[in-house]
């Protein structure tokens, strides 16, 4: 018994082998598929999200780790299974076929597809699968004008680098990425991942280049800053409003004022190491932390100058 397995185990290697030295003798690996039907290589894109890493705000960079599946067919890479006893597939690595140049676009890595060391599966139709993990960090411009019951939107824009659509075109595997498999996020909870085609002439060339963006859509869980931010905001606010009603005699509302006047400051500082410095839109907690700010120092103002005692008496007889 155990010499028959050898011997088949044998056997599918040598065939396994010699398959694979038959297609890929004369192959040459720097050009791209070229058939007579069709000259243009229909490139196949599906993404999987795995896990955000990090979502850096200040920085508006966030941090992805991807699966990305590609596939498209060579005319070069085809046979009769009948001649090699009915096999349909082989795996060989990477680096010893064509490969797309797939590029993400605003990307700080410089290339996406980690071809050495990666396999490809060859089926007999010619049919090419390029599955690889990846791991990238992409600008995402951030909105926080409803923080922190705010949703971002970061765009994945996928496409050829040097291949206009007359040579390789792109086309999304569905309407929607996959987010079956992906790790759950401390601070986001993931929505949806649509994707969508784009044909754009750029100013650089003449040609017409295509891409599929996916939008990874996520909502930030507000759990942990209604509970440190605001909550103590709003008692806070409520004090700085009580703080009117103390007579001047007491002599407890400057101390009021300013201990309520420094909480609110503290809670501007934490706000400003969250969100981004540079933002398009100012969220609407800085304004309204601002507006406390300076009604907080009203009852200050009153007592320090003359008009202390004409705020006092408005305010009660009110």
């Amino acid at each position: 018994m155990h010499i028959i397995i050898i011997l088949y185990s044998t056997g599918a290697s040598t065939l396994l082998s010699n398959l694979s030295d038959a297609i890929l003798q004369d192959y040459n690996d720097n050009v791209r598929p070229y058939c007579e039907t069709n000259d243009t290589t229909t490139l196949t894109l599906d993404v999987a999200l795995r896990q955000i890493l990090d979502l850096d705000e200040p920085n508006q960079l966030i941090k992805l780790s991807l699966w990305i599946r590609m596939s498209w067919s060579d005319c070069r890479l085809t046979w009769n299974p009948s001649d090699y006893d009915g096999l349909e597939s082989f795996v060989s690595k990477a680096d010893r076929i064509w490969i797309p140049d797939l590029a993400l676009y605003d990307s700080m890595e410089q290339e996406i597809a980690q071809i050495e060391g990666s396999n490809a599966k060859i089926s007999s139709d010619g049919k090419v699968q390029f599955n690889f993990p990846a791991t990238t960090e992409i600008r995402c411009k951030v909105d926080v004008k409803l923080f922190p019951f705010d949703r971002q939107a970061c765009p994945l824009k996928f496409g050829m680098w040097i291949h206009h659509i007359g040579e390789v075109d792109i086309i999304g595997k569905k309407a929607i990425g996959d987010l079956s498999n992906a790790d759950q996020n401390v601070e986001w909870r993931y929505l949806d991942f649509p994707s969508e085609r784009h044909e754009v002439k750029y100013s650089c060339c003449e040609e017409v280049y295509p891409d599929v963006t996916f939008y990874l859509k996520v909502k930030r869980k507000a759990t942990f800053y209604v509970l440190h931010i605001i909550l103590p905001y709003i008692v806070t606010s409520a004090i700085a409003l009580f703080s009117y009603a103390l007579p001047a005699e007491s002599g407890e509302k400057v101390s009021v004022g300013v201990t309520i006047l420094l909480a609110l400051t503290v809670f501007l500082l934490l706000l400003g190491d969250t969100l981004p410095p540079y933002s398009d839109s100012v969220p609407l907690i800085g304004e309204f932390l601002f507006s406390t700010i300076v009604n907080s120092s009203s009852p200050d103002f009153c007592y320090s100058s003359q008009i202390d005692t004409i705020c006092s008496l408005t305010i009660s007889n009110y």
